[in-house]
């Protein structure tokens, strides 16, 4: 068997299913939505993991603990999106940040993701969903419920510095034109 050196991070996993908190292992400079894309993983690795009732807070009620485990391995079908690990480093690539909102069942995520100048978010989403479903949003908040023009700018719940979204797991994806963008048309 072949190992690589790998170093620890925190992280929280929300799923259909459960939340869970833990440890995922990256390889150095390795970022999150990287290694969820990768071809030969059909599951994320965590290992002291805590197991709590599907939702959103944090920290969780004390009810909501299940349970505490070793090792649980999660298939990535079932992520809806992952805080922790690391955003990876900067690309050399042209990119502009564009303001996104991700849409699940009770909650939603708002923050930037990183999209060629000029590109339509459809063609990002049509062309990145199929390839690699994990993608990052910088500057993400968390909100309960659905959006609304007072909500959709507010603090939100909880502040992130990066998340890692599972595209396709998303009930919607929208985002919201600025005063200077309709005036330009």
């Amino acid at each position: 068997m072949l190992s690589a050196k790998v170093e620890a991070s925190e992280a929280r996993v929300y799923t259909f299913d459960f939340r869970a908190f833990g440890m995922l292992h990256l390889t150095p400079n390795q970022d999150t939505a990287r290694l969820l894309n990768r071809d030969d993983r059909p599951s994320l690795a965590l290992t002291q993991a805590m197991l709590y009732q599907p939702g959103y807070s944090y920290p969780p009620k004390q009810t909501d603990f299940k349970s505490a485990l070793d090792f649980l391995a999660i298939p990535l079908e079932r992520i809806l999106w992952v805080y922790g690990g690391n955003p990876g480093p900067a690309r050399g690539v042209d990119f502009e940040l564009r303001r996104l909102y991700v849409l699940f069942n009770d909650h939603y995520l708002r923050g930037d993701i990183k999209m060629a100048p000029g590109m339509r978010f459809s063609d990002y989403f049509a062309t990145s969903a199929a390839d690699k479903p994990f993608q990052i949003i910088y500057d993400a908040r968390l909100y309960a419920g659905l959006p609304d023009k007072k909500k959709t700018e507010g603090e939100g719940l909880e502040h992130f510095d990066f998340v890692t979204l599972n595209l396709r797991n998303a009930g919607g994806i929208f985002d919201v034109q600025t005063e200077e963008q309709d005036e330009d048309g």
